[in-house]
């Protein structure tokens, strides 16, 4: 898949993977100068035995901003990298992602954002979930390089540990070429907080739905920034059913 956004464009793009197959999907995307677009990845497919595989790539100009939304719920195993490189000065570029892994899924995820021009700004956020048997890696890292002064990105990641069989690693990265940037990352990982459970559960709340309030309040502020209320009405049904 090819995007392009010409000079001064703006435009709202949803691709969505469902149903009961193998996807590989390579997408990429040219940014050129004052663009902005929102891109929302969504993985829904069916069949746990699936495996997903997409690679995203962005080259962002001068004074344009993209940003994505990835949704990586579905198949067994789900593999997602994703580069880019912010070329222009005050370039932007947000990467905000949601995932599940129930089962024996098997969750890679590669980000790296890199810092080229003057005055360029990167997010990654990440929140996530997993239960069974599951395992999940995540790898994020933003590149400062020569030449990115006044440069700012920051990142961080939230993984809620829902059985004592699942198993989470990550390793959030900063690379600094440059020494006028400012740079932040953070991690989160483990079960979710008893007494948090507790207190729900005090309002009449079951065990099982006190745990899926607590996911879909990790996840809200991401899932509301996709601009299609019947793709979040179904997000919501999905998490409903773990």
């Amino acid at each position: 898949i090819n995007i392009k956004y010409e000079q001064n464009s703006e435009a709202n793009i949803i691709i969505k993977f469902e149903g009961n197959g193998f996807n590989y999907s390579a997408i990429e995307l040219q940014a050129e100068e004052y663009s902005k677009g929102k891109i929302t990845i969504a993985n829904l497919l069916e069949s746990t035995a699936n495996t997903n595989i997409f690679a995203i790539s962005n080259n962002i100009a001068d004074n344009s901003e993209i940003s994505h939304i990835i949704v990586d719920f579905g198949g067994e195993n789900k593999i997602s990298n994703y580069y880019s490189e912010l070329n222009g000065y005050r370039a932007k570029n947000s990467l905000k992602t949601v995932y599940l892994g129930q089962d024996n899924n098997r969750l890679d995820l590669n980000y790296h954002i890199k810092h080229i021009a003057e005055k360029t700004n990167s997010e990654i956020e990440v929140q996530g979930a997993i239960d069974g048997s599951s395992k999940k890696s995540f790898k994020g890292t933003i590149d400062f390089l020569k030449g990115s002064k006044e440069s700012k990105g920051t990142e961080s990641e939230n993984c809620v540990l829902l059985s004592d069989k699942a198993k989470s690693i990550s390793l959030p990265m900063l690379l600094c070429h440059e020494d006028d940037v400012n740079g932040e990352h953070g991690v989160s990982s483990g079960k979710i907080d008893p007494k948090k459970l507790f207190y729900i559960m005090t309002k009449g709340i079951s065990y099982e739905d006190a745990r899926k309030l607590i996911i879909k309040a990790n996840f809200n502020n991401i899932i509301n920034e996709i601009p299609d209320e019947e793709l979040q009405t179904k997000i919501i049904e999905i998490i409903e059913k773990i």
